[in-house]
């Protein structure tokens, strides 16, 4: 075994999952390295603290059907309804398509009757006509 051993080989360890192979060196590095064994000391403390506190919430805190994760999401779909809709809305839409439509046309109309250097289409006329004449 090279190096110390990391949380996750120090886990399987304690659990005893940790294959053959490895177990026996392990145990080795474990007996000669004393930070390994404060931290494999720490994570079996750390476990039976969480398995004790999850024990004693358990027993305060039964779960029943009417408290299981399935009741929460049928709870949560039956009061996930749509607001109300005002009977305007629809007609609230169709205004503002017509607002849009009046602005591009009046864009356009404006874009027509004023050329692009803001001169009048007659204006315009008049000097091409001039061009062509001579």
């Amino acid at each position: 075994m090279t190096g110390h051993l990391n949380d996750g080989q120090l886990l399987a360890y304690s659990e005893d999952s940790l294959a053959a192979q490895y177990r026996e060196s392990a145990s080795t590095h474990l007996r000669t390295c004393p930070a390994c064994r404060a931290r494999l000391e720490r994570l079996a403390q750390t476990a039976k603290d969480l398995n004790s506190t999850l024990q004693a919430v358990g027993d305060q805190v039964p779960l029943t059907p009417d408290r299981s994760w399935e009741a929460v999401a049928r709870r949560w779909r039956g009061q996930r309804t749509r607001p109300p809709s005002s009977p305007f809305r629809p007609l609230l839409r169709h205004v503002a398509t017509l607002a849009v439509l009046v602005m591009i046309v009046g864009g356009l109309a404006g874009l027509i009757h004023t050329g692009p250097t803001g001169t009048n289409v007659n204006d315009l006329l008049f000097i091409l006509t001039a061009d062509l004449q001579d």
